[in-house]
């Protein structure tokens, strides 16, 4: 079963076009033919092999999901049945898996440690639920913006619906945890996984034989982190972080007792050292004056373009002020952003466009 183009399912969702077809259903990009919203829309894939359990697992997802409410979590719209097929639908996530944006292409200790945050915001989230997801990997992890957000709950269980016992085994190499492969799995089975991400976050590549230690090939890695990462993916679960929050508590203190260090932003050859906060950047103008100045005659960029901030904890961020936009260069192209969490050797374009390129380009450095 395939849905063609323009199709209208349940009288509102009309499908734009298939973005994913695996052996457990298929997946298309849908609007509301009312709110003109995007959305994203699954059904099973039937071909003969466990196609009940391919519905029973699709409900069990739709079920779960539509419990549930938070920021880093793929959020549910819908699920219903239409002609003996149940169909669920979720949110439309404009950006990138974490796997297509960092594979061979490792990012900076800061933005592993603010994904992986975001990351066990959403576990704690769902740990206080009793619910284990139990299929973490960047794959299922979707980047926009700045922010992260987790999918696919299809193998998602309640803590006390014989997990722990026995079972179904769910197991993605090298981010399943051991006890996985005997059909167990508790929290820390997804903590396991968070310190497998994190590692493949460092390293750009998909790790293997935990306990990790992404120093073996990145020797930069911070120490401290890499002995994280250990621990987290430690072959017994009972040596492991026991809660997200002990995770999470490791992660932060790391950052918190990090030396202090002199930030700048660099125009050509020009360096300014960030020595306040906020620092204004942009051409000024009448009764305008940023504390950095950008001479621009055809003013593409705005009086104040943008703004960079230290927050509580010692990060900076840029923040678009602009009419023409500001963008940050990652994964191979430029991104439109209105706030980001700086990091090293971040390339910033005031002004963008496909065919002309960085109208005006700046350099983050640390």
């Amino acid at each position: 079963m395939k849905l063609r183009q323009g199709k209208i399912i349940k009288g509102k969702y009309k499908i734009e076009r298939e973005i994913y077809k695996g052996g457990m259903g298929i997946v298309y990009v849908c609007t509301d033919i009312y709110s003109r919203a995007y959305y994203v829309l699954k059904h099973p894939l039937f071909n003969g092999m466990n196609d009940s359990m391919k519905v029973d697992k699709l409900k069990v997802e739709a079920n779960i999901l539509s419990t549930l409410s938070h920021p880093n979590i793929v959020r549910y719209i819908d699920s219903f049945e239409e002609n003996n097929v149940f169909y669920m639908v979720i949110e439309y996530i404009r950006g990138s898996d974490m796997k297509g944006l960092f594979t061979n292409k490792p990012t900076t200790e800061t933005q592993a440690k603010n994904y992986c945050g975001q990351l066990l915001d959403a576990l704690e989230y769902l740990h206080n639920q009793n619910i284990i997801h139990r299929d973490i990997k960047p794959r299922n992890i979707m980047i926009t913006g700045n922010n992260v957000k987790l999918i696919d709950f299809g193998t998602a269980k309640m803590r006390f619906t014989s997990i722990g016992k026995r079972g179904t085994i769910l197991f993605t190499p090298g981010y399943g945890a051991p006890e996985q492969q005997t059909g167990e799995c508790y929290f820390q089975s997804d903590i396991f996984a968070v310190g497998a991400t994190m590692y493949f976050l460092l390293t750009g590549t998909d790790p293997c034989s935990p306990p990790l230690s992404p120093c073996r090939i990145n020797p930069r890695v911070n120490r401290t982190i890499d002995l994280i990462i250990r621990k987290a993916t430690d072959l017994d679960p009972n040596r492991r972080y026991q809660t997200v929050n002990e995770m999470k508590n490791a992660l932060i203190g790391i950052y918190r007792a990090r030396p202090a260090y002199n930030p700048r932003i660099i125009i050509g050859s020009r360096e300014f050292k960030i020595t306040k906060s906020p620092l204004t950047i942009g051409r000024g103008g009448v009764n305008v004056h940023p504390d950095i100045v950008i001479n621009d005659p055809e003013r593409y960029v705005s009086k104040i373009h943008a703004r960079v901030f230290r927050d509580s904890q010692g990060s900076y961020w840029l923040e678009d002020c602009s009419v023409n936009g500001t963008f940050i260069h990652i994964g191979g192209m430029y991104r439109k952003i209105t706030k980001w969490n700086l990091q090293d050797n971040d390339m910033i374009a005031f002004c963008w466009s496909p065919s002309k390129g960085a109208y005006m380009s700046l350099k983050f450095k640390t």
